[in-house]
């Protein structure tokens, strides 16, 4: 269980850890490729032959469609659609409108006037995440 090396005494885990895992980024030609030869010989044979997870081949499987018409250098599908867009809208709109008029934004403000703007169902904290570091890239 533990392992004594030059005066320390260290257990085996600490001792073997594995490197890290580096992720990779493949583009659309590739992964189509890959789904034609999981299509003709079974997932398992496109993870042999690409060297590649056999969840991502299961996954590009069910993106065939967006690949096709995704350009062939295309990495990936970044960026989820936005939860209340009419929301984001109106706040980005009234982002702009301060922003004209010389008045500093705060992401205090953004959520006070996102929580106004649409009622008592959006709680403060909930419409942080998705709106406040948006708009400062936005604009």
């Amino acid at each position: 269980m533990f392992e004594y090396d030059s005066g320390k005494l260290q257990s085996r885990t600490a001792a073997k850890q594995m490197p890290p895992v580096r992720r990779h980024a493949y583009d659309a030609d590739l992964k189509l490729k890959a789904i034609s030869h999981a299509n003709e010989h079974r997932n398992r044979a496109a993870v042999r032959k690409y060297n590649i997870n056999e969840s991502m081949v299961r996954k590009w499987r069910k993106q065939e469609d967006d690949l096709r018409q995704a350009k062939k250098t295309t990495q990936s599908f970044r960026g989820n659609n936005t939860r209340w867009p009419q929301l984001e809208d109106k706040i980005e709109q009234w982002v702009m409108e301060q922003r004209a008029a010389g008045r500093s934004i705060s992401t205090v403000l953004i959520r006070m006037k996102a929580t106004t703007l649409d009622g008592a169902w959006i709680s403060v904290t909930f419409v942080a995440p998705f709106l406040v570091f948006l708009f400062y890239e936005k604009t």
